[in-house]
């Protein structure tokens, strides 16, 4: 395919030199018929012809000759060449200053605006002190965090030394938790076991916990507990009444 492509380019390249060659040779008669005998309005025009003729094919040469196919901008930087200016950024100074560094006065641009402005050295001079400190400054940085690592390891050290002194009584009551949980998780398990055999003893038979029939009895059982913690604190209550009562009447007596 390439091969192809060069044959074909290169028969079109011998054929508009051949083509050259005769304008060429027409212009040098006119030329000469010119100087001769004195132009008249329809020579003059004859003679302008060949010449855009000229132009013309040079512009097709210079497309044969770009095989890569790139236009405008992408094809003079490719080749080094003067970019035209289309947009914005290309209007902004930062992109001129570029451009007359590489192309020098081609590019139409004052050379004394590539100088920086008393702001942009103001943030020149800036950035340099932050991001470029002086020796002196540098040693004060190191000395700086040195200081305040050493300070934060003391501290580390203390901490954990306090931790230690503790860790005796936090291991005393992580085991009394764990000790407390397993009571728990066992009360949990006699309590449903409980309430299994209270279901086998009142049913009958074996029920399923998921059953609705275990779930109604579980809510007549609640009930009747606290019907019973109720009796039960009413019960409290009356004999607290009647000690006090039988100790108001004693205190009486006497």
């Amino acid at each position: 395919m390439a091969t192809s492509m060069c044959k074909l380019c290169s028969s079109k390249l011998s054929t508009l030199q051949t083509y050259l060659r005769r304008q060429v040779r027409l212009n040098a008669r006119v030329s000469i018929a010119l100087y001769s005998s004195g132009p008249t309005p329809e020579e003059e025009e004859v003679l302008l012809k060949p010449q855009k003729a000229v132009v013309e094919s040079e512009d097709i040469i210079e497309k044969l000759r770009n095989v890569s196919r790139l236009r405008g901008n992408l094809y003079k930087r490719q080749h080094n060449l003067q970019p035209e200016i289309r947009t914005a950024y290309q209007r902004e100074l930062r992109y001129k200053r570029r451009n007359y560094a590489k192309f020098g006065n081609e590019s139409g641009f004052d050379p004394r605006k590539c100088w920086p402005t008393r702001s942009e050295l103001r943030e020149e001079i800036r950035l340099e002190n932050e991001w470029e400190p002086t020796l002196e400054n540098m040693m004060k940085n190191i000395e700086r965090r040195k200081q305040a690592d050493e300070s934060k390891m003391a501290k580390r050290v203390e901490t954990i030394t306090k931790n230690m002194e503790k860790m005796e009584g936090w291991m005393k009551e992580y085991h009394q938790r764990e000790q407390k949980r397993t009571e728990e998780v066992k009360e949990r398990e006699l309590k449903k076991k409980k309430l299994l055999d209270d279901a086998m003893a009142y049913f009958g038979y074996k029920v399923d916990p998921r059953d609705e029939k275990f779930k109604e009895m579980l809510e007549e059982k609640a009930k009747e507990e606290k019907r019973l913690a109720k009796q039960k604190k009413k019960e409290t209550q009356t004999a607290k009444l009647m000690a006090r009562i039988q100790a108001e009447a004693q205190r009486k007596d006497s």
